[in-house]
Order: structure tokens, then sequence, then C-alpha cells
């Protein structure tokens, strides 16, 4: 079976002649352009025939200039951006590259972190307890604006192809 086929017998219900697979590459890809991303991507499926891609994270929520993280209300200043906000339009770049080269043939998933890991990455363990701590409004804060920032990136996602 092909790899589409095969994917879509297993949803489907039926037999299929081997369990479907997706491999995640865990590179440390941060800062890969959108070309050179979708070509180790595309390495990566070359070596492993996977029957699903999966395009890794490799860039994260880009912080306001100047802004410091240095009390929990600096947590209320994240800004909500846009689904190609500096280096995620690289990421989109790969993403809609790979659906292209695999379009037909494998399915294509797009690995976004949560607002969660994306908060942590940025403001790190120790400071997001002591923001909780201190006042949890202001975390809350800065979730809802990851998380809408997030779903725009998913919105240019899907309606990049």
């Amino acid at each position: 079976m092909k790899p589409i086929l095969r994917v879509e017998t297993m949803l489907a219900g039926e037999p299929v002649d081997r369990a479907p697979f997706c491999l995640y590459p865990q590179y440390d890809l941060d800062l890969l352009a959108g070309d050179v991303l979708a070509s180790a991507v595309e390495a990566f499926v070359e070596r492993y025939e996977p029957d699903v891609v999966a395009v890794p994270r490799c860039f994260d929520y880009t912080m306001p200039p100047n802004l410091s993280l240095d009390r929990a209300s600096d947590l209320a200043r994240f800004e909500l951006v846009h689904g190609r906000h500096g280096d995620w339009g690289h990421q989109q770049d790969a993403i809609r590259r790979v659906c292209r080269s695999y379009f037909g043939k494998r399915w294509v998933a797009a690995v976004v972190p949560s607002a969660w890991t994306q908060l942590h990455r940025l403001a790190g363990g120790r400071f997001l307890q002591e923001a909780l701590r201190e006042n949890s409004g202001f975390l809350w804060q800065a979730l809802d604006v990851l998380t809408r920032s997030l779903c725009a990136f998913h919105r240019q996602a899907i309606e990049s192809g």
C-alpha cells in the first residue's frame, strides 16, 4: 500500500498491510530558514519513509521589543501576533513546501507547541512558579495572547495549503 492509502484505509477501519507510522524528527532545528527546514524534512522522509510527515516546530513566539520578564506584570505585555509573525513565516514556508512535495502521496502534519510550552520556553519554570504565586491573572493574560497567536499560526498554515 502507498502511505496515503494506508492511512485512509486505517482511518476507515479497514485492514492495512501494516500499521501506518509517523516519526517526529527530534532535531534541534531552531532558526532554520524555510527552505532549509523543508530540505531537512524531505531528507528525513526519504530515509525513513513514514506514512505521515511531521514538520517540526522550529520557532518560538517572538518577544515584543524591550520586554523583560522581571515581574509577573510583564506577562501582560505579550502582544497578539499573526500567523506569519517574525520567524513563524519561515516555518509557514516550510510547511507549504513540504505539503506541495507530498501532496497526494503522504499526509503532512505541522507540529505546533501549546501556549504553555511557548510560555515555559520564554519565561522558564522558576519565573512561572513565582508569577503564579504573585498574581495568576498576568499568567492567564499571557496564555490567552499566546493561544490566540498560535491559533493565527494554525489558520495561516491551513489557508496556505
